[in-house]
């Protein structure tokens, strides 16, 4: 169960239901896609806006996996030589 996408049983809480719900009726339902190829939407700088005041930081980048994000942020943060201990 540790590793599903649920393992918290967030899916059953009531408040991420209606949010759900409430962006279904703003956004739509369908497969979409992820942010670099369906764009950046309002609801992602929100999310990133509440996550960077939650943490106490200026800012914050949401990715759409775990890969995605060391893909895009491990270049970036290390150089030749560096050694990385995950």
């Amino acid at each position: 169960m540790l590793c599903s996408n649920n393992y918290l049983n967030l899916t059953n809480h009531p408040k991420l239901i209606q949010g759900a719900i409430e962006a279904a009726k703003k956004y739509g339902a369908g497969s979409g896609s992820v942010r670099p190829i369906a764009g950046t939407m309002d609801i992602h700088l929100e999310l990133e806006k509440k996550l960077a005041k939650f943490k106490g930081t200026e800012d914050a980048l949401v990715y759409q996996t775990g890969f995605a994000a060391n893909a895009g942020l491990i270049p970036q943060l290390a150089g030749k030589g560096d050694i990385i201990i995950s």
